[in-house]
């Protein structure tokens, strides 16, 4: 292979300065451009031209793409004998090039082959003496060196796992590379180059005390010790990574070492990178395409380390490189820097910080982004109180972020992750929940939006601030901090975990908990059973409840959704489904009737305490309040609100969807999206917002009615007396 550079640092007359009306790029008398474009030259009476392709790129401002561009070469033999490539106006404006910048125009030729690329540096990235001059050198194409193998890790060698608080980015990470060679920084806004690359820092060490004469001074026998300070280069996380990478790449097969940057966007990553940033473009195998000079105060350690190491492909390195340069050698010797392909650097970022250094396009470009989705971790987290109730820490997350997202501030990367308050033996106190969770809320979420939001109401629709949530003593308020779960439409839940049935067998398989008697009486029901006889027998046994089993599409990708199990069932007709996981023990008649319809095997003995008597229902820490409307029906507070507008739009078929829902909005947001028409809820984010609403049809438009928010008496009370004051001749009245 045959390689000529001809480097040449321009003068303010080539760049434009002196207002001459030619941008060019003037060659040295002596240029031999025969041999350079491989006699390619046409001549025109004194006038020879060279037209050719070549490759345009920047190492001066990298963030500039490279490009192709066709060029002419000239030579005006008979008049001033100049030699020229002329018309450089447009390129120089896109490339940003200035006075006292290097170009460099290359000449590949293999196999008779040639390819020409032209490259722009800084001043200060190359020097040249003198102005103008040619290399040529003929590189031997060996055949034994042999390609590098692909490195069995397939991962990006450099990715930013980004996502909201608490996702599980670290997590992540670690779960992927602990298993291999890995060094961990932070970056914070005071990092800079030094702490996170390395330098030389003052250390205190004990040495002899010497005399005048240079003799050690002893002092009943022993030598008499001083302490002084020296100064000694001290590895940081980059360049302890780099070498281990490099100790690696001695073995045929270089195992992975891992650079892992937490927080990288709480840091100044241009001024924390530096010249490291050139680093980070690399080839197709793996290593940096540019490697960079050493600085002094750290090359000497790296030739200290590095000097010593057998590299297993170092020929192959080498050829990955043109100049026929001995890059590996200049690698050992501390001459330059250049990333392994062994050698993964791997960040996370959270987009809801609120960055200090932001991260510009250019650094972006050189990442793979590796976004982590908020989703239930199935570690069965829980908020439990002392009261004894218990709400699913899950279904909490989804009801915050749906308000976080469809709310006043509609910022996604607001949201809260799964593991973003820490729970001990999956417990979430009320004290973390308040000094974690809240305070988040409360001081980066809502701040700046106010906090008219229904959920920060107490129980006489006053604002609760956060210092309503600590009682005198300065502790947590639990019945505060629990008045805010409840905003959010909640059920406590308790009675999924807290009342353990020891007793109970389905199906000759002992259940702790009734959820699971309930999936296990489904799951074995549909093997024989068509959807439809599944609903009646549901209908039939469970009157009071609405929210038994759901009805899904795709199971296969189905994600769990709150209040429900994860784990689809189908039925024989092919019809999928979901079955709530809200029981309680009370409800354990109803399950044993449940089972003895689908003739599957059931064992357990009702006491007193499994009795479905008011008293029971009303102690077990959900409400099973129903209400009919007119005098008719028997509706739960979810659906109390649908059925009102169902029967509204019965009574006034005159109506258009539009004027039922002007209508019904005049009572207030009671809850939030109380009454939308398809274009609003449409324009809503929300993976799960259709399983919180109930669907009106009018005059053949879909109205549709909020079942989420109910929880609370308060509510359902403020609907009642709202439709009572309009007089629409509907009453609402509870079922005793």
């Amino acid at each position: 292979m045959n390689v000529s550079k001809f480097y040449k640092k321009l003068t303010s007359a080539e760049v434009g300065s002196t207002k001459t009306h030619e941008i060019y790029i003037r060659m040295s008398n002596d240029f031999d451009y025969e041999t350079f474009f491989s006699g390619t030259h046409v001549q025109n009476q004194s006038v020879i031209e060279v037209n050719f392709s070549v490759l345009i790129q920047s190492r001066k401002n990298i963030s500039l793409p490279a490009s192709e561009r066709e060029l002419r070469f000239v030579y005006f033999a008979n008049s001033n004998k100049e030699k020229r490539i002329p018309g450089l106006g447009n390129l120089f404006k896109d490339y940003e090039v200035e006075e006292g910048d290097v170009v460099c125009l290359e000449r590949n030729s293999t196999s008779g082959v040639p390819t020409y690329t032209l490259t722009f540096f800084g001043p200060d990235q190359i020097q040249v003496s003198p102005a103008c001059f040619t290399i040529t050198q003929d590189i031997p194409e060996s055949t034994s060196v042999q390609p590098l193998k692909a490195l069995p890790f397939k991962e990006p060698l450099q990715q930013i796992f980004y996502g909201a608080p608490g996702t599980g980015k670290s997590h992540t990470i670690e779960q992927m590379c602990s298993k291999h060679e890995n060094y961990r920084t932070t970056f914070h806004p005071d990092t800079d180059y030094a702490s996170f690359v390395g330098s030389y820092k003052p250390i205190t060490i004990k040495t002899d005390v010497r005399d005048m004469a240079g003799h050690i001074v002893y002092e009943k026998g022993e030598a008499v010790k001083e302490s002084r300070i020296v100064y000694r280069y001290v590895m940081q996380a980059f360049l302890k990574a780099y070498v281990a990478a490099w100790r690696a790449q001695q073995n045929d097969e270089p195992k992975p070492v891992f650079l892992i940057v937490e927080e990288i966007n709480r840091g100044n990553c241009a001024q924390i990178f530096g010249d490291i940033f050139q680093l980070l473009d690399r080839n197709a195998a793996g290593f940096s395409d540019y490697p960079i000079v050493a600085d002094d105060d750290f090359a000497q350690e790296l030739k200290e380390i590095l000097g010593g190491f057998s590299i297993a492909r170092h020929d192959a390195i080498n050829a990955l490189y043109s100049g026929g340069k001995d890059v590996v050698g200049m690698v050992k010797n501390g001459e330059c820097l250049l990333l392994p392909n062994n050698m993964y650097i791997w960040a996370t970022m959270n987009t809801s910080d609120q960055s200090l250094f932001p991260i510009d396009s250019a650094f972006k470009r050189r990442w793979d982004w590796n976004y982590i989705k908020i989703k239930d971790a199935g570690e069965n987290f829980k908020i439990v109180f002392s009261n004894g109730n218990t709400y699913d820490w899950w279904n909490f997350v989804c009801a915050i972020n749906e308000r976080i997202e469809g709310g006043e501030i509609q910022q996604e990367d607001k949201k809260l992750g799964y593991f973003f308050a820490k729970a001990m033996d999956k417990v979430i106190t009320p004290k973390v929940f308040l000094s974690k969770v809240l305070f988040y809320l409360y001081n980066d979420v809502f701040k700046d939006f106010g906090l008219d939001e229904d959920f920060f109401k107490d129980e006489n629709g006053e604002t609760m601030s956060f210092a309503s949530y600590f009682d005198e003593a300065g502790d947590a308020d639990e019945e505060r901090i629990e008045r805010f779960v409840l905003n959010l439409g909640l059920e406590p839940d308790s009675a999924n975990y807290t009342d353990i049935i020891d007793e109970l067998t389905v199906n000759g398989k002992k259940m702790r908990y009734i959820t699971y008697a309930v999936f296990e009486i489904l799951s074995e029901a549909a093997k024989s059973n068509t959807s439809e006889a599944i609903s009646d027998a549901v209908e039939e046994i469970f009157a009071d409840r609405d929210d038994v089993v759901k009805y899904i599409d795709n199971p296969e990708s189905y994600e769990k959704e709150n209040r429900w199990n994860k784990t689809p069932i189908i039925a024989n007709d092919g019809t999928a489904f979901v079955v709530s996981n809200q029981w309680h023990k009370n409800e354990i008649q109803q399950v044993k009737e449940l089972a003895e319809h689908f003739n599957i095997p059931f064992d357990y003995v009702l006491g007193e305490s499994d009795n479905m008597d008011d008293e029971s229902k009303q102690n077990d820490g959900r409400d099973y309040t129903k209400y009919m409307i007119n005098g008719q029906g028997r509706y739960s507070k979810k659906m109390l609100a649908y059925e009102l507008v169902k029967l509204y739009v019965e009574q006034h078929p005159e109506m258009s969807a539009f004027e039922v829902v002007k209508e019904w909005s005049s009572l207030g947001n009671i809850v939030s999206h109380f009454v939308e028409l398809k274009e609003a809820y449409d324009s809503r984010k929300g993976t799960d917002k259709a399983n919180r609403v109930a669907i009106v049809e009018c005059k053949g438009e879909p109205i549709y009615v909020s079942t989420n928010g109910w929880g609370g008496k308060s509510k359902i009370q403020e609907l009642i007396d709202a439709v009572q004051s309009k007089g629409w001749n509907m009453s609402v009245n509870e079922i005793a």
